[in-house]
């Protein structure tokens, strides 16, 4: 994520406005820390949409292997039997 948001700086300015928006309503980092709860969590909804659109465009986990079918299937022309162990690019 900081990758993409350091090649687009109007993008990284406007995260580092809520962040700061959002801390500043706390004294000190101490304060911040003891006081965090889910609705100052929530309100980072800027981080949030930056954080899933870097997992959108590098997924952690790049392939799927939990797939089998459960008959006999040709997808094609390649044969796939039941409960054959498949891979999936994600």
């Amino acid at each position: 994520m900081l990758v993409y948001l350091n090649r687009q700086p109007k993008l990284k300015a406007k995260l580092h406005d809520e962040v700061e928006k959002i801390t500043s309503k706390f004294k000190d980092s101490k304060d911040f820390i003891e006081n965090y709860d889910m609705e100052t969590a929530d309100e980072f909804e800027y981080l949030r949409h930056c954080f899933y659109e870097s997992m959108r465009i590098e997924p952690p986990v790049s392939i799927s292997s939990s797939n089998c079918f459960n008959q006999d299937v040709t997808i094609d022309g390649v044969k796939i039997k039941s409960c054959d162990g498949f891979f999936i690019n994600i």
